[in-house]
């Protein structure tokens, strides 16, 4: 509250940004020069508008995850899927109406409060209006998981008291746990299956890339006669991030990714002059990644080190195979000649 009192343009920047479009429209002149101007009064009023529809639509999906249809992040969740399982996405909605009668009859104000607090918290989500496909998400709408557990959990001790004033004494204690623990035990099976074995399924399916294999094949590599400095992928269009390799290898900033195949012999050249763990060192196995669809960067290698071999490693992603060219350690003297050949020294 403090900053947003002290700065308020600051604070309602992003937010007035999508309710009434952008303070500045880029708009090219006779000159066919881009130019900014503030937008009209009129041109606001119709951002309003059509945004508010879309605000709208996000709320009532927001509302809908818990019990419809969840987020589509396959990084977070089965895509789609409900965020909560049947059994508590059912207590749910009983603890609700259960919450609305505590609510009336108590006329407690943290009662009051707590409906609020669910919607305020689901508006992470909802507010992202100019890309609606990123709600809801499970992730900006994790402020409401202590109120929508507490709305399911309140069937449960609603159960738990009723059913042991119905059976007085032991009768109503084990009554009132096989429902409550059946329960609980059902929506855990439900969950695990979820999240152990279809999420799973569609993580496999649905990631960019194997790169946890990768990065276990160049930790392999670094471990038996190469190093990470003599390691190096070469990029194919939307292909992999060289960075991620690294990261699933242990290394948070591995520098060898090339760009394009014409690049290879100078990046290798300065790799060399290099004085940190990752110079390359011809005195050891060479190792090149590259795309299983890249037929010029397989030639090349071959032409360029004709000493070296190719693999195609298998991933647990169907059609996401990839290629590798390892070269023995040519030495400090072929390398030499490999740099005078392709003119990088003379």
């Amino acid at each position: 509250m403090g900053f947003a009192l002290q700065y308020p343009d600051d604070f309602l920047r992003r937010t007035s940004g999508r309710l009434f479009g952008d303070d500045l429209i880029q708009t090219t002149n006779d000159q066919g020069e881009l130019v900014e101007r503030v937008p009209t009064p009129e041109e606001r009023s119709a951002a309003l508008e059509k945004n508010f529809g879309v605000l709208f639509s996000n709320i009532r999906n927001a509302l809908l995850m818990y019990n419809w249809k969840g987020d589509v992040a396959w990084i977070t969740a089965v895509p789609n899927t409900p965020t909560l399982d049947v059994f508590s996405g059912s207590l749910l909605i009983v603890g609700l109406g259960a919450w609305f009668v505590r609510m009336v009859k108590r006329r407690d104000a943290v009662d009051w409060l707590m409906l609020p607090m669910v919607f305020i918290m689901l508006l992470p989500s909802a507010l992202s209006i100019a890309y609606p496909i990123e709600n809801p998400s499970a992730t900006r709408t994790s402020g409401t998981l202590p109120e929508i557990y507490l709305f399911a959990a309140l069937p449960l001790a609603l159960f738990w008291v009723t059913l042991r004033r119905i059976f007085p004494g032991l009768r109503g204690t084990i009554a009132a746990m096989v429902v409550t623990g059946f329960l609980v035990v059902s929506s855990f099976g439900s969950n695990w299956y979820t999240y152990i074995v279809q999420f799973r399924e569609s993580y496999d399916h649905s990631s960019p890339a194997p790169y946890s294999e990768a990065g276990h094949y160049l930790r392999g590599f670094a471990e038996s006669g190469g190093s990470f400095g003599n390691a190096f992928m070469i990029a194919y269009p939307y292909w992999w991030d060289h960075r991620a390799v690294g990261i699933e290898a242990g290394i948070t900033d591995w520098p060898n990714g090339i760009v394009t195949l014409n690049d290879v012999p100078n990046f290798l050249f300065l790799a060399s002059l290099k004085t940190d763990e990752y110079r390359l060192d011809p005195t050891r196995d060479i190792l090149f990644f590259f795309s299983q669809d890249d037929v010029a960067t397989e030639a090349k290698l071959k032409e360029w080190f004709p000493t070296g071999y190719e693999q195609r490693v298998q991933s647990y992603k169907v059609g996401e195979d990839f290629m590798t060219y390892r070269i023995p350690a040519p030495g400090t003297e072929r390398f030499t000649e490999f740099l005078i050949k392709t003119g990088q020294v003379n």
